[in-house]
């Protein structure tokens, strides 16, 4: 049983720790969730904004097991947030080089002794409110706004400040008008001082704003251009305090962190959903994602100006920037991903021959930029194989199949010449490893005329490439000629089960003895094995017995009882209905 957890806060010449007091408890799981707003900083800096941080409530067990008794019961702690904060800034095999927790026995406490590199740690809030538990007993939900915070120095007198508003939406043009407090440990205040910048969200740095106006506490903004942005703010702060060396009372004048607010200027705030995302060139794959988070801000925090050339919603250019992202990490985006303009993509995947868009089958030709996508939207982007730009697309029409083993699909292959048909040549059907990316030869599989056919012998997931060339007739204005070029799309995904059985049909059911009986039933298609259900007549609870033989002896039946008996035919894991019921007379 764990005991009620406090947070003590002890100050000295010397330090100031913050800990938290448990006993034993039981660890979380991987099955908690929670998602929330993460950011973390010291006075003058912010070391982390993640504003959709995914957290699991097994992550202090799995970095610091010896910690595992002192975490939450149940749910996520904030302790398991901070671990998955550091594990998306600085990548899962650095987190301990980064973030230290202990248990000290003499304390009976756990500690954050180190936190984003800072050893002067720290003071932590939860909703704007500094939680009453230290980081390992405090749990969080989904949309907790959470901060973690360095001192400045050793002398630990740096407060929390924060905004009367967390996360704003705003039209391009107005004005944002909002509080800024400090709270000291319960105690509000105004701070002496406050200088107020804009937050890159992927570099972190700060730039000024310089037409910001503040009053004995309150703000007000303005903001012309369309975009997303991280203000906070930066200033001293006068409280009165104890010398702890005297024991008499003293003026502080120190800094404070943690006021953030996210303004999202004409963005729309839609939740992310999910799509499916698929990149690559002629005879390879850059990435794949069957279900992939994108949401509506992406083009507008890392490439803010695009703003204005985005749509309403979210767009194409937004799962560019979250495939990226996944595929790179945040702080590579830029390195292999660039817009050349309003209605264009100059780069992707490292690639500058780019490209080809393709919404659920059917290219785009305006641009990423201007196209919005909706929930489970299929996505495909292509980068050219040499400068004569001549590689088209192709979609496969029927992309996601589901089928049996043994069984023959057909797939038609249409390879479109923006608008007009081409029909391939050399075309060569290929199995695509969803991790590797890697292609290779599809035994078995026939192309002619437009259609593919295969069939698979072994249940399983299948993803269904093509490569190829095409010939055709171009006109760029100077006169037709002829063009050779590659082709190139997405994949079709099959899903292979075996083939559901036939239900039996039971001919016998008939008494050996008082104790025994026979149940026959005829072969069923596709069945490989069967399982006997039987009961006394009248009983709730059915036995069961599971055979490769079409007849079975049913044993240690009671004497002068009926017995009910149903059977059905079993494929690998698919399973056919119940036979109808037979009754074996009693004897």
């Amino acid at each position: 049983m764990k005991k009620v957890v406090r947070l003590f806060i002890g100050l000295s010449v010397l330090t100031m720790l913050m800990v938290c007091m448990t006993a034993v408890s039981f660890a979380g799981t991987g099955d908690d969730y929670a998602e929330v707003d993460f950011r973390a900083g010291i006075p003058g800096s912010v070391d982390y904004l993640n504003d959709d941080l995914e957290v699991t409530g097994d992550l202090v067990e799995q970095y610091f097991p010896e910690l595992a008794e002192y975490d939450v019961a149940d749910g996520v702690s904030f302790a398991d947030a901070l671990v998955a904060a550091h594990i998306d800034k600085y990548g899962e095999d650095k987190v301990k080089d980064h973030l230290a927790m202990s248990y000290n026995a003499s304390w009976q406490a756990v500690t954050v002794e180190k936190q984003f590199d800072h050893s002067y740690v720290g003071f932590y809030y939860q909703n704007n409110t500094s939680i009453p538990v230290a980081v390992t007993g405090q749990k969080v939900a989904d949309d907790d706004v959470l901060f973690a915070g360095s001192y400045s120095d050793y002398n630990y007198t740096d407060l929390f400040a924060h905004f009367s508003k967390d996360n704003v939406l705003m039209k391009k043009g107005d004005d944002l008008e909002m509080s800024l407090s400090v709270d000291n440990w319960g105690t509000a205040l105004v701070p002496a001082t406050a200088e107020f910048y804009s937050v890159n969200l992927v570099t972190l740095e700060k730039t000024k704003i310089e037409d910001a106006v503040f009053d004995k506490g309150s703000v007000k903004l303005h903001f012309a251009d369309k975009g997303v942005y991280a203000i906070v703010a930066d200033g001293e702060v006068e409280y009165e305090s104890t010398d702890w060396s005297t024991m008499q009372p003293i003026t502080v004048k120190a800094q404070y962190a943690g006021a953030i607010c996210r303004v999202n200027v004409d963005v729309d705030p839609a939740k992310k959903f999910l799509v499916s995302f698929a990149a690559g060139m002629p005879g390879s794959y850059d990435y794949i994602n069957e279900l992939m988070w994108v949401r509506s801000d992406l083009v507008e925090t890392y490439f803010p100006e695009m703003a204005d050339y985005e749509c309403a919603g979210t767009s194409f250019a937004d799962a560019m920037v979250a495939a990226h992202i996944a595929k790179y990490g945040k702080d590579k985006v830029k390195d292999n991903l660039a817009f050349g303009g309003k209605d264009w993509v100059s780069k992707q995947f490292g690639h500058t021959l780019c490209g080809i868009y393709a919404l659920n089958g059917a290219l785009i030709g305006n641009g990423a930029n201007t196209d919005a996508i909706q929930e489970y939207d299929k996505l495909y982007v292509g980068s050219y194989s040499d400068e004569t730009y001549a590689d088209l697309f192709y979609s496969l029409v029927e992309d996601d199949i589901s089928t049996t083993v043994g069984k023959t699909v057909t797939i038609d292959l249409n390879v479109n010449n923006w608008g007009t048909p081409v029909a391939p040549t050399d075309v060569k059907v290929k199995l695509l490893d969803g991790e590797t990316y890697e292609l290779t030869d599809l035994a078995d599989a026939v192309y002619e005329d437009g259609k593919i056919t295969v069939k698979f012998n072994e249940t399983g997931a299948y993803r269904i490439a093509v490569e190829g060339t095409v010939t055709y007739e171009a006109d760029y204005g100077s006169g037709p000629f002829t063009q050779v070029g590659k082709i190139m799309g997405s994949y079709a995904y099959v899903e292979v089960t075996e083939a559901k059985p036939a239900t039996p049909k039971i001919t016998s059911a008939k008494r050996n003895s008082k104790t025994k009986a026979t149940v026959k039933w005829a072969k069923a298609k596709n069945a490989k094995k069967y399982e006997v259900a039987y009961k006394m007549k009248g009983a709730k609870k059915w036995t069961t017995k599971k055979t490769s033989s079409t007849k079975i002896v049913l044993k240690k039946l009671k004497a002068k009882k009926a017995y009910q008996v149903k059977v059905r035919s079993i494929n690998g894991s698919v399973k056919s209905a119940y036979s109808k019921v037979k009754t074996i007379k009693a004897k």
